[in-house]
This record gives C-alpha cells, sequence and structure tokens, in this order.
C-alpha cells in the first residue's frame, strides 16, 4: 500500500513529464499492479477476511467496491496506520466555513442557493456561468461540481465541443452515491423509543424549530 501511495505520489509530481523508459524503474508498484483490484491485492497477501475488512473498510470514498476499485485507490490508506486520523476542531463544516472566510478576505463573493443553468462557452473555452434566475457572470475559469453528464450534456450549449469527451464519459458506469437528510426533532426519540447509544456517541437532542424540511 505504501509502495502504490510513493509511486502514484511520484507520478503526479512529475506533472505528465513522465519518462515512458524509466517507468517499470520509477513506477515498480503502480506498474506491477496497475490492472489490480484493491480485493485481488488484499487476496494475494491476506488470509483473514476480518483484517481485509479492516484495510477496505474505508471503500465508500472511491465509491466503488474492493472487488471493483483499482488497487492504486489504496494511496488513501497508508496514512491512517502511520499518523492515526486527522478531523478538523469542530465539525466538518467548520473547512467550508473557513474557505468562505478565505474567499471573501480576498475579495471573492459566494452565492449560496444559486443554481447554475448554463455555462458560457466563447471561443471554444468556458467563459462564465448564466445563473437560473437570468444573471450572466463571467470567469476565466469555470469549475463543475456537477456529473459530467449534467456538466456536458445540459449545462454547454456547444455540444460539437464536448462531443469527444461526452463519448469516453458514456464507456464508463455511473459509481455508487449517497445522500444526507438533516432532521430538526421536537423530542428526544432516543428516550421514547428505549434507543440505548454508546458513551462516546452524541445522541439525538431536541432542536426547536418551526418547519422542517428535506434541503
Amino acid at each position: 500500500m505504501k509502495g502504490l501511495s510513493d509511486d502514484v505520489g511520484r507520478l503526479r509530481n512529475t506533472r505528465g513529464k513522465v519518462d515512458m523508459a524509466r517507468v517499470p524503474m520509477d513506477f515498480p508498484h503502480l506498474v506491477r499492479l496497475h490492472q489490480s483490484t484493491w480485493g485481488q491485492m488484499m487476496d494475494t497477501r491476506i488470509k483473514d477476511p476480518r483484517l481485509k475488512g479492516v484495510l477496505s473498510s474505508q471503500w465508500d470514498i472511491t465509491a466503488c467496491r474492493p472487488r471493483s476499485s483499482p488497487a492504486s485507490t489504496t494511496r488513501c490508506l497508508p496514512g491512517i496506520p502511520e499518523r492515526g486520523r486527522v478531523l478538523p476542531q469542530g465539525r466538518s463544516q467548520d473547512i467550508s466555513n473557513a474557505f468562505s472566510r478565505l474567499i471573501e478576505s480576498r475579495g471573492g463573493k459566494i452565492l449560496l442557493n444559486t443554481r447554475v443553468a448554463k455555462i458560457r462557452v466563447k471561443d471554444g473555452a468556458a467563459s462564465g456561468v448564466t445563473t437560473a434566475d437570468g444573471r450572466t457572470l463571467t470567469a476565466r475559469v469555470v469549475v463543475s461540481n456537477a456529473s459530467p453528464f449534467a456538466t456536458l450534456g445540459t449545462m454547454i450549449d456547444d455540444q460539437a465541443l464536448v462531443a469527444d469527451y461526452q463519448a469516453r464519459c458514456r464507456e464508463y458506469s455511473v459509481s455508487l452515491s449517497c445522500f444526507q437528510v438533516f432532521l430538526g426533532l421536537g423530542q428526544d426519540l432516543t428516550r421514547k423509543l428505549g434507543i440505548a447509544t454508546p458513551r462516546s456517541s452524541a445522541s439525538l437532542r431536541t432542536i426547536p424549530t418551526r418547519a422542517t424540511r428535506a434541503p
């Protein structure tokens, strides 16, 4: 796992300038396992199914099951046994808040609840976006967090511009996904239903709220 992680890190640091004649020497683990899945790599080295489960417990990060996830995705795991887990102080929302403060301190502006309807294209490159309420925002770079199918299929008018990329995307299958629902409860269900919670877990607390709706 560490060998794969080191190889992928070195490959990334080349910034695309790879000496193909030295690939087997410079990236030996990646070359040997580039066609193996995470599950296959585990099978050749580990017999205990419980240990396989422990080492594969974060497969949801890649949204692919261990049997179909590339072995190279294990590069995200070596740091856990070496350095332990790292979590933000407070909650994960604090990371987003920190990004927001940095963006705004540099003169940026964050628009929440603002849907982008179209990505504007000029001279073969993205030049800005048009929001659902009709506003036009210009930009030198546009980064889309939507799926490739939504970004290329519905948000760009010039379909000929992205036809080749769309063709490549159609060769892939859609990976697993998930969603979260946060509910504000008017009563403590852990007590009412007799749900036993470990001491290390936070109980479901009563949150005063006027209206509850899914985001």
